[in-house]
């Protein structure tokens, strides 16, 4: 049995989708947490010395979870 174009296709759309679903998801985290607390991240800002906060504001970080959420969708 041999792979067909379309499952060559699929073999680089599904990871792709998947990375974009998932960084989607951690921005949409970050923005829960950041609404609630502002102070961190759940410690990892302190543990990787970066003030996530500061780097990533809420309306950027909204901007980027809405258009992540618009390309994963649009993939499918």
């Amino acid at each position: 049995m041999s792979v067909t174009p379309a499952q060559y296709a699929a073999a680089r759309y599904v990871p792709v989708a998947g990375a974009l679903f998932v960084v989607q998801a951690h921005v949409g985290a970050f923005l829960a947490h950041h609404y609630v607390e502002r102070t961190g991240f759940y410690g990892i800002g302190e543990a990787l010395g970066v003030d996530l906060v500061s780097l990533l504001p809420f309306s950027v970080g909204r901007t980027w979870h809405v258009n992540l959420g618009i390309l994963w969708i649009t993939m499918l």
